[in-house]
C-alpha cells in the first residue's frame, strides 16, 4: 500500500512532467522560447478588416435620341435688319459644345455616355445674304450641330443596407457643333 506522501508527490510531481515547467508568476525576466513553444499572436484589427462596404454608384445616359443639323442654343450667333433690301452676314462668334446633366453626374461622364467632345469648340468664319427683308423682319445666323435628348440614370447599390437604389432624371438636351463653317440663315418676323 502506498503512503500518502507518494500519492501527493505523484499527483504534483506527474503535471510537471507532462506539461513542462511553468511560467514564473512575477517576474520580470522574459521566459526563454524554444523551438516547439506556442508564440501568441494578436488578435486581427477588427476595425480594419471588417469596415463596412461603402455604396457604389453608377451614372448613365439613356433613351438616347440625336436630331442632326440643330441651331446652337442661346440666340443667333449674327443678326442684320435692312427693309426693303437685303443684308449681309459674316459669322465669326465661337460656340462650344453644351452639356445638360442631372442627378450628380459630370459633364464628362455625359459627354462619353453620348458620344459627344466635350470640349469642342467652333469659330470658322461663315457668310450668308439675306433676300429682300420686309419692315419689321431680321436675318439671323445659328451654327449647326447635333443635339442629343436624353435621360441620366443613377444607380446606388449598398452592400450594407443590402439595397439597389434607380433613380431617373427628365428629359435632357445637349448639343454639339458640326466642325468647320456650318450656319443656318433664315429670316423671322
Amino acid at each position: 500500500m502506498r503512503t500518502l506522501s507518494a500519492v501527493l508527490a505523484t499527483f504534483l510531481i506527474a503535471p510537471a512532467i507532462l506539461l513542462g515547467p511553468l511560467p514564473a508568476l512575477a517576474s520580470d525576466e522574459p521566459t526563454p522560447t524554444t523551438a516547439n513553444s506556442v508564440q501568441e499572436e494578436s488578435a486581427p484589427d477588427v476595425a480594419a478588416c471588417c469596415a463596412p462596404i461603402p455604396p457604389s454608384v453608377s451614372y448613365k445616359a439613356i433613351n438616347i435620341s440625336y436630331y442632326a443639323d440643330h441651331n446652337n442654343p442661346g440666340g443667333a450667333v449674327a443678326s442684320c435688319t435692312n427693309a426693303n433690301s437685303t443684308c449681309a452676314l459674316t459669322v465669326t462668334q465661337s460656340v462650344s459644345t453644351q452639356i445638360a446633366t442631372s442627378l450628380g453626374y459630370s459633364k464628362s461622364g455625359v459627354a462619353a455616355s453620348i458620344s459627344f467632345t466635350l470640349n469642342r469648340t467652333v469659330s470658322a468664319a461663315a457668310t450668308c445674304t439675306s433676300p429682300k427683308l420686309k419692315s419689321g423682319q431680321k436675318y439671323v445666323a445659328y451654327r449647326t450641330g447635333r443635339q442629343a435628348m436624353y435621360k441620366i440614370q443613377k444607380k446606388t447599390v449598398d452592400p450594407a443596407a443590402g439595397t439597389t437604389k434607380i433613380e431617373t432624371s427628365g428629359w435632357l438636351f445637349s448639343w454639339e457643333p458640326y466642325t468647320g463653317a456650318h450656319i443656318d440663315c433664315y429670316v423671322v418676323g
